[in-house]
């Protein structure tokens, strides 16, 4: 019987920084997880203060599991590198600056209000978005 406890396809912040450290035995998700992030804190240094840093990207967050696991065996057998990211995931990227309402949030929920209706789903978008401002 395997061991269902341990995902390594979802990164695992103590393997990222396990990885940062110089570990070899790192895990591809891991890799992949601490190198966006560290891309990111690179041009979060170069912003002076007050900056504004606008992200979005992907996720399988708002669909059914199934669809989601489908999706990712059609990625893997065509050997498309795809990575959508969990909430979690991408909220990380915005770690030390300052949200701006509605903070991270679906592309299709974004300030929303005021827009025509309908909208598009979170499902049919499948984004996320966020502003955030640097202090």
């Amino acid at each position: 019987m395997s061991d269902v406890r341990f995902n390594t396809s979802i990164p695992h912040p103590a393997r990222r920084y396990d990885y940062w450290l110089g570990g070899k035995d790192n895990f591809a998700a891991d890799r992949e997880s601490a190198d966006a992030i560290a891309a990111a804190a690179a041009v979060l240094d170069a912003m002076p203060a007050g900056s504004y840093l606008v992200l979005s990207h992907v996720t399988y967050d708002f669909l059914p599991p199934a669809t989601a696991a489908e999706l990712n065996a059609a990625n893997a057998a065509r050997n498309v590198e795809f990575r959508p990211r969990s909430r979690a995931e991408f909220t990380r990227f915005f770690d030390g600056l300052e949200l701006v309402p509605p903070g991270v949030t679906s592309v299709a929920e974004w300030r929303a209000e005021d827009a025509p209706k309908p909208r598009p789903s979170t499902e049919t978008t499948g984004v996320y978005g966020a502003v955030a401002r640097k202090a």
